[in-house]
């Protein structure tokens, strides 16, 4: 095997956590065709080689990316090394995201639900729309919950299997979408869904800078008020 795999590890390639020189090899047939300008380290040029060789794979960082290539071709035996990089998905957190998809003990109907959310969050009014074949009395046990504008996550929670979006505002569109893919929406007014967080970040804000204080203003209120 080649020494480039130690020499990129030496370059920032193959860390995972606790661990350096994380690497994964593969054995192979490749084949190569040299120009007659070629000067291969295997078989001659301008011939059809068939080689046995290993793939070697490594994690590496956007930061040390550029000097981890660098090294490769300069310790790779090959004239034109091959390699591939590819963009790694983010690791998932369940503690981490845009909204969360809740599964109830007990089921309850959308009165209910509504119930508890204009307690929760002290409103007296909320917005919601009903697809076809779903009425006040179906039991509701899949509920997708984003705070704001979730209208762009409609499609995550229709594939997640929820039967009621709850967020503050949605488009007509969007609400007309989501029902007739057969989920039920919610909709409580945009501040009126983030305003019970603002307690919590005041609260990481001032762990994280010392010497300054926040507090919760108490003028926020939704701009849109009902005209009778």
């Amino acid at each position: 095997r080649s020494p480039a795999a130690g020499r990129t590890a030496t370059a920032g390639a193959g860390h995972i956590g606790e661990y350096e020189v994380c690497s994964f090899v593969g054995a192979g047939e490749a084949t190569f065709l040299g120009s007659e300008s070629a000067n291969p380290s295997v078989g001659k040029a301008g011939r059809l080689e068939r080689v046995e060789e290993f793939r070697l794979e490594m994690v590496c960082s956007r930061f040390a990316l550029p000097l981890a290539i660098e090294t490769l071709r300069q310790f790779h035996p090959y004239e034109e090394p091959a390699f591939d990089i590819y963009e790694l998905a983010p690791k998932p957190n369940r503690a981490t995201g845009t909204g969360r998809r809740l599964v109830l003990d007990q089921p309850a109907t959308m009165p209910e639900i509504g119930a508890k959310l204009r307690s929760h969050i002290g409103v007296s009014r909320l917005k919601y729309a009903m697809p076809e074949g779903m009425d006040e009395d179906t039991p509701l046990h899949k509920i997708g919950v984003v705070p704001g504008s979730g209208g762009d996550i409609v499609d995550d929670a229709v594939k997640g299997g929820c039967q009621l979006f709850i967020t503050g505002e949605m488009t007509h569109h969007n609400v007309l979408a989501a029902t007739a893919r057969g989920m039920a929406i919610l909709l409580a007014g945009h501040t009126n869904t983030e305003r019970g967080y603002l307690p919590r970040l005041a609260k990481r804000l001032g762990g994280q800078m010392d010497g300054v204080e926040f507090r919760i203003s108490r003028a926020d209120r939704d701009p849109l008020v009902v005209m009778r």
